[in-house]
């Protein structure tokens, strides 16, 4: 149940990054950051389910990782020419601003 407030999280801030190229790659990057992490979590007996939060045992393990290496691949490829900067990257959260 608690499965579906991470996902409804995701969902909304993927829609947030659809503003621009760049948005999309810093959700892209964090997506694959965080999911990477739960794969980690997964294999690990003890935080299998963080917590009683969220299962990650399981197929959860496979599918976590699957969607980081193509959040990875997205998110850390070369950058695009002429995209415009994400507003995002200004929040003391996400680093620091590049905008000169």
């Amino acid at each position: 149940m608690k499965a579906r407030y991470f996902a409804l999280v995701f969902g909304v801030w993927a829609i947030i990054a659809y503003h621009s190229r760049s948005c999309a790659r810093l959700f892209a990057r964090s997506l694959a950051i965080f999911f990477g992490v739960l794969t980690i979590l997964g294999l690990i007996p003890l935080t299998s389910t963080l917590f009683g939060l969220i299962p990650l045992f399981g197929h959860h393990i496979w599918l976590h990782a699957l969607t980081a290496l193509i959040a990875a691949y997205f998110g850390f490829r070369a950058r695009t020419p002429g995209s415009k900067e994400c507003y995002l990257d200004a929040l003391p959260l996400t680093g620091v601003s590049t905008a000169a």
